[in-house]
């Protein structure tokens, strides 16, 4: 939490040391709110919401989520990308079953 008041004076715009030596401040910024967390949780919970409601997502959104947990995987061992497939497969299998 340190970190916070230092994003909102322009520590994070055109780093200096660029992208390869992040400062604290600026990792910080990567591993919270620049990550792919709320984006993952918030597409987790459209997809509970619209499981309620009977709908089921397109398959591209599983195919998205998969290829992209394999390329993270790809780059980045070890690492947990690969599990994104769970959820994709789940996806897959729901829009087959509604089909």
């Amino acid at each position: 939490m340190g970190h916070v008041p230092a994003w909102f004076t322009g520590q994070l715009w055109l780093p200096t040391n660029g992208l390869a030596n992040l400062t604290p401040g600026q990792g910080a910024f990567w591993l919270t709110i620049g990550s792919f967390g709320l984006p993952l949780l918030t597409l987790g919970l459209l997809v509970g919401w619209l499981g309620r409601r009977g709908t089921v997502p397109p398959t591209f959104v599983a195919w998205m989520l998969g290829g992209w947990g394999t390329l993270g995987a790809a780059l980045l061992e070890p690492t947990p990308f690969i599990l994104t497939w769970v959820p994709a497969v789940m996806l897959l299998r729901a829009a087959r079953k509604s089909a």
